[in-house]
């Protein structure tokens, strides 16, 4: 937000693409915390095998945004022309109302996890060791994998418009394939937490390889 210049020229010397960019960054960056916040609810809610209104909730995003953005960025339905602020706009909004019905859906209606405001503000010190401890390698292990994507767009856009052109609709065709790759991830982690959960060490080894022949 205060520095999108200075950040986007790491990754272009394309000053149309930074100018674009800036208006961008400066209106999405706020979206990022309405994501956090959404992840860590819905990651929640598919420990305790709660999983279809994460579907739900990632629907009613989508045709907001898609709706957003088609009036936002080309000025249709007498919206004025906002290009890549639209963009921003649309994102912002649709993540926004995500989290206000995750929001509405955990401290409303769930009754597994039955989150409660003042619990989110008491922290326990066994169980943040217990966090450190095993959550350390994976947020390590994410934190490499951010950087190599950066440094790879950063290359990518000091190679050009062309390049960010061609990049853009890549990533747009990764996003859309990795979709059934994340979705068999999080099912994974369920199914063998909760078969560790139950005691059944014995039957691990089955699952993981029923679950990897699954995969392929």
């Amino acid at each position: 937000f205060f520095l999108p210049r200075e950040v986007l020229s790491l990754f272009t010397f394309e000053q149309t693409v930074i100018g674009e960019g800036t208006q961008y960054m400066q209106i999405v960056c706020f979206s990022y915390v309405f994501f956090a916040v959404n992840s860590i609810l819905l990651a929640s809610l598919r420990s305790v095998e709660t999983v279809k209104i994460g579907f739900i909730v990632s629907v009613i995003s989508l045709g907001v945004n898609i709706f957003l953005n088609y009036m936002l960025i080309f000025g249709n339905f007498g919206a004025p022309e906002l290009g890549a602020r639209g963009a921003a706009i649309a994102t912002l909004a649709a993540r926004i109302v995500e989290v206000g019905a995750t929001c509405l859906y955990v401290f409303r209606i769930d009754q597994k996890i039955r989150l409660k405001m003042r619990e989110l503000l008491r922290i326990s010190g066994t169980i943040f060791r217990q966090y450190i401890k095993v959550g350390t390698p994976v947020i390590v292990s994410g934190a490499m994998w951010g950087v190599a994507m950066a440094i790879q767009a950063a290359i990518l856009g000091h190679m050009g418009q062309t390049a960010i052109a061609a990049n853009s609709i890549a990533a747009a065709v990764f996003e859309v394939v990795t979709v059934v790759a994340y979705a068999s991830a999080s099912a994974a982690a369920v199914v063998i937490a909760k078969t560790l959960g139950e005691d059944r060490k014995e039957m691990v080894k089955p699952y993981t390889r029923t679950l990897q022949m699954i995969f392929l």
